[in-house]
């Protein structure tokens, strides 16, 4: 019924008036969720920035049912970097989502982690140039060479 925005509005302003990081996760998924990307990455910086938000992520599983047991921060970091993407009108700007995603992934690269969620809009998209610089941004970096690690990165020889 087009009501999902409204929906974000409303956990929005509920945060305004609580201060529920709740309500404020909510309305930045709901944002980015139906495309609204500037409203989203707004939602996002204030959430990110929040003094409660990494005890909040660690408090919070993502409520999707077909998700395994992901990291919630890596869940909401995912989402952020692709906003990021999505509203990167130059190289500087996606290199930063980059920079961001590869930030907030941990060294053992878990399942979900921000860089897959990247990567996985940069396909979308099909924005090959780009996903060869994540890939090459994975080949300089220190992540677990698990088996997520090698099917985005690519393995060669010398990766093995």
């Amino acid at each position: 019924m087009g009501m999902g925005s409204v929906s974000g509005h409303f956990a929005y302003k509920e945060y305004e008036r609580s201060g529920d990081l709740d309500c404020l996760a909510r309305s930045f998924l709901i944002a980015q969720e139906n495309g609204d990307d500037e409203t989203a990455l707004s939602r996002w910086d204030e959430l990110y920035k929040n003094d409660g938000f990494s005890a909040y992520c660690e408090r919070t599983a993502p409520e999707e049912e077909d998700l395994p047991a992901y990291r919630y921060r890596d869940y909401l970091s995912g989402c952020a970097a692709r906003v990021m993407y999505r509203l990167s009108d130059s190289d500087e700007k996606k290199r930063a989502a980059l920079a961001f995603a590869l930030s907030e992934t941990l060294s053992s690269f878990p399942a979900g982690n921000p860089v897959v969620a990247l990567a996985a809009e940069a396909t979308e998209r099909g924005d090959g140039g780009f996903l060869e610089e994540i890939r090459a941004a994975l080949r300089r970096s220190d992540f677990e060479h698990n088996d997520d690690y090698l099917r985005l990165a690519g393995s060669t020889e010398g990766d093995q």
